[in-house]
């Protein structure tokens, strides 16, 4: 193997205005800043940790380092950088984070960066997240058109920016009904997956067998009986109970039945119906 020295230069300056945040960058974390302004502070190892940059004009983008960059303008001292000449994507620098120092990059770190970049599913799916309060591993799901926990390849899809909706109608159609339990103080049975799931199994059934209308009316009186429960099974049948309470005989429709006619995998429903068009959120 052979070793060789690559020139790079590494420079130092007090002008700190030179720089400018990578705008597709996760945003900076102050807790973290602090932090390392007390480290730096007490030892001051910035010459072994250059800050990397892209020359852009007269600034200086910033593709690695942000909050080194951030203490150091806290401190007032002066910092090291060097520039490369490489093109670095969004998802080189989410490697450089996630990979190589190991930081953690969170759902709206993602959805930040992407929507900066113009990608407007990811938009979207910030605007459903705040509409409906549900975790955003469940908004991607249901916007994706399926209710089970995301599979691997489809969380790596998203954080390569590939995150796509395709089921916006069904996924606000279960948002909705979700958002009216969680209006009656059902905030832990409603942001349970298996419960979302119930709600998905729901609306799959025909709107002449299942009428939403119907079930959120008993809200007003019988929510007492609704209880967090442990398998999607037990969700369903507390919530055919649920539907029927105090209906005439007639009326009554067994939606356990009808969810088995559907004969449906045990996870990952899909919400999208063939040939269904596709909304605008925002």
């Amino acid at each position: 193997m052979v070793t060789k020295r690559v020139a790079t230069q590494v420079f130092e300056t007090s002008n700190l205005d030179q720089f400018e945040e990578f705008k597709a960058n996760r945003p900076i974390n102050p807790t973290f800043v602090r932090k390392l302004a007390r480290a730096i502070n007490a030892e001051n190892h910035l010459r072994d940790f250059p800050v990397v940059c892209k020359r852009d004009g007269k600034k200086l983008i910033v593709k690695d380092g942000q909050h080194r960059l951030a203490a150091a303008r806290t401190l007032k001292t002066p910092i090291f950088y060097m520039v490369t000449e490489d093109e670095w994507s969004l998802q080189n620098v989410i490697d450089v984070n996630t990979k190589l120092a190991r930081l953690d990059w969170k759902w709206e770190d993602y959805i930040n960066a992407y929507s900066v970049l113009g990608k407007k599913d990811y938009e979207h799916l910030r605007v459903f997240h705040e509409k409906y309060r549900l975790p955003y591993s469940m908004c991607i799901s249901l916007l994706m058109g399926h209710n089970s926990s995301m599979a691997l390849h489809t969380r790596d899809e998203f954080q390569r920016g590939n995150f796509k909706i395709t089921a916006i109608e069904g996924a606000e159609r279960v948002g909705d009904i979700v958002l009216a339990f969680d209006d009656h103080h059902l905030k832990g049975l409603s942001h349970h997956m298996l419960f979302v799931m119930a709600i998905c199994r729901l609306c799959l059934l025909p709107r002449a067998v299942f009428d939403e209308g119907r079930l959120l009316a008993k809200l007003e009186n019988h929510s007492a009986m609704l209880r967090k429960q442990g398998t999607l099974e037990q969700y369903i049948e507390m919530l055919d109970e649920f539907y029927n309470r105090s209906v005439q005989r007639r009326n009554y429709v067994s939606l356990r039945v009808e969810i088995k006619k559907l004969a449906l995998p045990s996870r990952g429903d899909n919400l999208r119906k063939k040939g269904s068009k596709q909304t605008s959120m925002i």
